[in-house]
């Protein structure tokens, strides 16, 4: 294949995107934006996650205190 050959396959691919109506069409929106998450859901669940990353911190370094107790 010659380099006119490769520019001209490159050039009827580029031809083929020009009339896709798909692309014009007005973006649908997010169906994040239909459900019904509020802000106040979000905090709480925020909170709830942070609450369990603590105790999982707190539970970790109990069970390495522990380990290091029964070393002894």
């Amino acid at each position: 294949m010659s380099h006119k050959d490769e520019y001209d396959a490159d050039e009827e691919m580029d031809d083929s995107l020009d009339g896709d109506s798909e692309c014009d069409a007005e973006p649908n929106p997010a169906e994040s934006q239909n459900d019904d998450f509020t802000t106040e859901d979000a905090f709480y669940l925020g909170g709830a996650i942070g609450f369990g990353y603590e105790e999982g911190l707190r539970e970790r370094k109990r069970r390495k205190r522990k380990r290091f107790s029964d070393d002894d």
